[in-house]
């Protein structure tokens, strides 16, 4: 299942950890992602599937 969550400038995201998500913007849309790491020795990055053209192309883009 994919689907968007739209946020705005000035808007902080969570998300807990072992959630799967995202960071990027839509067909017609930016993002740009800042992340703070505060305990380096328990980080870890696990890359998923990219998601298909088709999924992307379903993004809505405007909230």
């Amino acid at each position: 299942m994919v689907f968007a969550i739209f946020y705005y400038p000035g808007d902080v995201a969570f998300c807990p950890p072992g959630v799967k998500h995202w960071h990027g913007g839509s067909a017609d849309t930016s993002f740009a992602h800042i992340a703070v790491n505060t305990n380096p020795e328990r980080s870890g990055v696990e890359w998923f599937d990219r998601i298909s053209e088709e999924e992307y192309s379903q993004l809505p883009t405007e909230k």
